[in-house]
């Protein structure tokens, strides 16, 4: 179609794509078009030409070629109506596709939608259960922390439990032991124990003489009697024995007085030993007197012997072990030797020896002691038992003491005493304490020390008249 606005003279032609137009002169003269984006003027009174670029948004189905350039005039009117047809063309296929997809983009975004909603549900569904268990876990908690608590109080009553068991245990144990009617020693046991003794006190009387003998036959000087010796002999067995004990003569049978005199010192040490209640002389008295008077009140011996029992345990329990009573014993055998002129002078060999033997010696004696005195006193209960050792100077006794020379007198004076009895103490039915001897006491008389010691004398006179 032609352009009316301009004159017919001017030829100008169309390309095929109705984009550019061609001067007809220039296809007369052979001049190809000029390539797509640029322009070779014919001559200089010809304006450059540049190229006008159309855009179009996506999605476009149809280019929109490019103006080719071209010298001489066109019309606009051509140009614009054939960009309007070419957008009209883009608008009109544009809005044949939007209806075509808006039913997939709805299903998405229900679908989508649907989805997130079952998320939120889920979440929320997952809240629930987790403010739940959170409330679960806080009551789990509190009943934990209770259960606790429960838990430590009856931990601290069991503990307290525990310990009111324990001491009615002990209470019951003591009052079993109190209430209990059989002794743990029968009376031939003790005798068998006391007669033990005896004869262990007879062989360390027998062995510290003959020692102390031999070393003064050999030749060996001897400790002087002095005024403090004779007084503590003559306090523990008399003046009289002191007598004895100083005028002997070594190597004759007169030394039979030394061991008599050593028995009679360790019997005295052991019976005040065992009768003791403490190793200090005023608790012991002290508890002596209550016993006394406890045994007089209560018409059953059981609980007096019960209580005696239970407090010699207490108190008598380091007395055996004392070195202090262990000492005492053995001062009082070597008074007795000082004075009979047979302890050895200080610091010589034979010194050493004795003494080292009469230490052991009276050690092994305190041991059979301690025995026979837990046997007596804590577990013999029914009865009083106890050692009798007759006082030196008391007449003669054939009911209640043997003669060790193995007569048959029927008077006579206790000089000494060879082996200690046993005697039963028991209440009588006015009150009063029923004595029985269950082993008799030996004892030396005076009379048959009197009776060697003047046929000793004759003979020694009539030895001396020859």
């Amino acid at each position: 179609m032609r352009n009316p606005s301009h004159s017919e003279g001017d030829s100008r032609h169309y390309s095929s794509h109705g984009n550019a137009r061609i001067d007809d002169r220039e296809l007369r003269e052979g001049n190809p078009p000029c390539a797509e984006g640029s322009f070779h003027p014919k001559s200089s009174s010809v304006p450059a030409y540049r190229p006008v670029r159309h855009y179009t948004t996506a999605p476009v189905e149809q280019n929109v070629h490019a103006i080719k350039p071209h010298t001489g005039h066109y019309t606009d009117e051509v140009s614009h109506g054939s960009s309007r047809r070419s957008l009209s063309a883009h608008a009109t296929a544009a809005s044949e596709s939007l209806p075509r997809r808006d039913p997939e983009r709805n299903t998405i975004r229900e679908s989508s939608s649907q989805q997130i909603r079952l998320l939120e549900a889920e979440l929320e569904k997952a809240r629930r259960e987790n403010h739940t268990k959170d409330n679960e876990i806080k009551l789990l908690k509190r009943h934990l922390s209770n259960a606790q608590t429960e838990n430590n109080h009856y931990r601290r009553k069991d503990t307290h439990s525990q310990e009111l068991l324990d001491t009615q245990r002990q209470e019951l144990q003591g009052t079993r032991a109190f209430l209990n009617m059989f002794d743990s020693y029968s009376g031939g046991e003790i005798i068998e124990m006391l007669n033990t003794l005896n004869a262990e006190i007879f062989q360390a009387a027998a062995a510290i003489t003959d020692m102390t003998e031999r070393a003064r036959r050999d030749g060996g000087s001897h400790r002087r009697s002095d005024d403090t010796s004779v007084v503590e002999v003559g306090r523990t067995l008399g003046d009289e024995v002191g007598e004895l004990l100083q005028g002997i003569e070594i190597g004759g049978e007169s030394v039979a007085i030394v061991q008599a005199a050593l028995q009679t010192s360790l019997n005295i040490a052991a019976n005040c030993i065992c009768r003791s209640w403490s190793k200090e002389g005023s608790v012991g008295k002290a508890l002596n007197d209550v016993y006394v008077q406890i045994r007089a009140q209560q018409d059953q011996a059981l609980v007096s012997g019960i209580w005696k029992s239970l407090t010699r345990a207490q108190s008598k329990r380091h007395v055996y072990k004392d070195h202090g009573v262990l000492a005492q014993v053995v001062e009082g055998l070597q008074v007795i030797l000082v004075v009979a002129k047979l302890w050895p002078c200080g610091g010589s060999e034979s010194e050493g020896l004795i003494s080292s033997m009469i230490f052991k010696k009276v050690t092994i004696i305190l041991g059979l002691l301690a025995r026979l005195d837990e046997a007596m006193n804590e577990r013999i209960t029914s009865t009083d038992m106890m050692l009798y050792v007759p006082a030196l100077g008391l007449p003669f006794n054939a009911q209640i003491m043997e003669d060790e020379s193995g007569g048959e007198s029927s008077s006579g004076t206790v000089l000494l005493v060879a082996e200690m009895g046993l005697m039963r103490v028991d209440k009588d039915s006015l009150g009063g304490a029923k004595r029985t001897v269950l082993l008799k006491p030996k004892v030396f008389l005076r009379e048959s020390f009197v009776k060697q010691e003047t046929t000793k004398a004759v003979v020694s006179e009539v030895q001396r008249q020859e």
